[in-house]
């Protein structure tokens, strides 16, 4: 991004599930709302570890991340007020930390789009040494036929047997 001089996160472990959960009607609602965006998990214990199986582990260092200056653009946002009320109880700053905590959201976004790749390369050199070259030799002689009678998505095996369309 022009203008970005820095950012960086720091790596932890995916830390233990408390003993016991904050059972205040505010922390309560909050594990129903999480449930609800999770797809149901049931148990506080179960929502826990949905969260942490789906939210990348530098959000729980994003408060020690460097500041980054970049030049600010104003908008207009509506945001839940229980959301507002969030970030304003943490005191000065709350503005900076959201736009923080949003671009953090954006640069992980990126990264997993690039980690999905990278993982796809790696299974398609796997796939491609452990398959039989005879099956690619298949492919490439019925691909045409392949293609036209099946509705599902086949460009992997154009990857992995380097098939040229």
């Amino acid at each position: 991004m022009p203008g970005r001089q820095c950012l960086r996160m720091t790596e932890e472990h995916a830390p233990e599930p408390p003993a016991r959960f904050t059972n205040t009607r505010a922390a309560r609602l909050a594990r129903a709302r999480l449930d609800r965006l999770l797809d149901g998990g049931g148990s506080d214990l179960a929502i826990w570890r949905k969260v942490q199986q789906r939210v990348p582990e530098a959000w729980a260092t994003l408060e020690q991340d460097i500041d980054c200056h970049e030049v600010k653009m104003q908008i207009t946002l509506r945001l839940d007020t229980s959301v507002v009320k969030f970030y304003r109880a943490m005191g000065k700053g709350y503005q900076a930390r959201m736009n923080r905590i949003l671009g953090t959201y954006a640069q992980m976004r990126i990264g997993e789009v690039e980690r999905e790749r990278a993982y796809q390369d790696e299974a398609d050199v796997l796939l491609r040494e452990r398959l039989p070259e005879e099956l690619g030799e298949i492919w490439r002689k019925h691909r045409a036929v392949f293609l036209a009678e099946s509705d599902v998505d086949l460009s992997w095996m154009d990857r992995i047997f380097d098939v040229g369309t």
